[in-house]
């Protein structure tokens, strides 16, 4: 996540999408996580799970892949400020798809969750 963390030092701010994360108090939406093929200390973290193991109505509103690169749905045209709308609605849609695939590209892999603040 540093890659695309907030840097207060620097002279002139990069492109960012956040600047501080917590755990949420109720990871996945209440999900509790399958936790029987991860590596013990992965079991200890109520945070992570197993990707294929989630809710197939589980959609985060941002992804960061094991390449680095970080998804979500404003690039499919949502923005807070006009919810709700028409457009909203079907940014959402075409979000969900994404994050489909990507669930489906990356099933076997650790997925953590967190509440990031932009």
């Amino acid at each position: 996540m540093a890659p695309h963390r907030l840097d207060e030092d620097a002279e002139s701010w990069p492109r960012f999408y956040w600047d501080y994360w917590h755990l949420t108090p109720d990871p996945f939406g209440g999900f509790a996580p399958i936790t029987r093929d991860m590596e013990p200390a992965a079991k200890c973290n109520r945070h992570a799970c197993v990707v294929r193991e989630l809710p197939s109505d589980y959609n985060p509103s941002a992804v960061i892949t094991p390449d680095g690169m970080w998804n979500d749905l404003s690039e499919f045209g949502w923005r807070l400020i006009d919810e709700p709308c028409d457009a909203n609605t079907a940014a959402m849609a075409k979000w969900q798809q994404r994050v489909a695939k990507l669930r489906e590209m990356f099933s076997d892999h650790i997925g953590i969750e967190i509440l990031y603040h932009c």
